[in-house]
């Protein structure tokens, strides 16, 4: 994914052509995460600190996986391999990419807290976010 000259437009080259306002993470449709991922590729040292905190926020909250996690995973390991990522920076994406790696579900983890019946739905929707987690670790390991 990263281009011969290290460039941020060849490291997160195809970032476009995922449907970002399609796909969901912690705080609704992941729009922001284009916008993040490519603070992580240009922006000052403040910037790429907000942006990772941002990511760890919302693709991975409080370590449940969520839709968008997995589309961006390949971004964020061109990221880490990046050379003119401060390796600070690389530090963090990489922790990140672990993070996510070792992710959950956010029902599978608070099923028991939850303070009503479990239903069916409750049900289909455990079952779409393991798929969302097992998309997310199969992304981390191909990377």
């Amino acid at each position: 994914m990263e281009g011969m000259d290290g460039s941020s437009a060849s490291r997160l080259k195809g970032i476009e052509s995922v449907p970002w306002g399609d796909l969901r993470h912690a705080y609704g449709r992941a729009t922001d995460v284009p916008t993040l991922l490519e603070m992580l590729a240009e922006g000052s040292d403040e910037q790429r600190d907000h942006a990772v905190h941002e990511l760890f926020g919302n693709i991975l909250h409080q370590g449940a996986v969520y839709e968008a996690t997995a589309p961006a995973v390949p971004f964020l390991a061109a990221l880490a391999r990046a050379e003119n990522i401060p390796i600070h920076h690389r530090g963090k994406i990489l922790y990140l990419l672990s993070a996510i790696a070792s992710g959950s579900s956010y029902l599978d983890v608070h099923r028991d807290m939850l303070f009503r019946n479990w239903t069916e739905k409750d049900e289909q929707d455990l079952a779409k976010e393991l798929r969302w987690v097992e998309a997310a670790r199969r992304a981390v390991a191909e990377e």
